[in-house]
């Protein structure tokens, strides 16, 4: 795996530690800035694709804590709330890199099973 980090955040060491299980070496993840408050986006050309890339930017101007508005079910807007720059930056890779196991295994593509895994994950509930 190769990490691009183009932002003053230090999430490298979190990156490694959790992909150590996971067959990485085609992933590139790059970290940007952004001038909107945060984005991530996993691209894969097709389900047989050799590389992969999970793109994740944080808003520079942002203010923490900071609500994530989180994907609508039923009617139903929830919130995550993020104390920090790192935390966001953490969120959206996890729930990104979901979107790559999910391509990996089904080639699809389940934000709701994304979510519920970066949350998980960014609470240190499990793996």
């Amino acid at each position: 795996m190769k990490i691009i980090n183009y932002t003053d955040v230090k999430v490298e060491p979190f990156i490694q530690e959790h992909c150590k299980d996971f067959e990485t070496s085609a992933l590139t993840v790059k970290i940007k800035n952004s001038a909107g408050d945060y984005a991530g986006r996993h691209y894969r050309s097709n389900p047989f694709a050799v590389g992969s890339l999970i793109v994740v930017r944080v808003g520079k101007k942002n203010t923490y804590p900071l609500d994530v508005r989180l994907y609508e079910r039923k009617g139903l807007q929830k919130t995550l709330t993020v104390n920090s720059k790192e935390e966001l930056t953490k969120y959206i890779f996890l729930h990104e890199f979901m979107h790559f196991i999910q391509k990996r295994t089904t080639n699809i593509a389940s934000e709701g099973e994304a979510e519920t895994y970066a949350i998980s994950n960014l609470r240190g509930n499990s793996k």
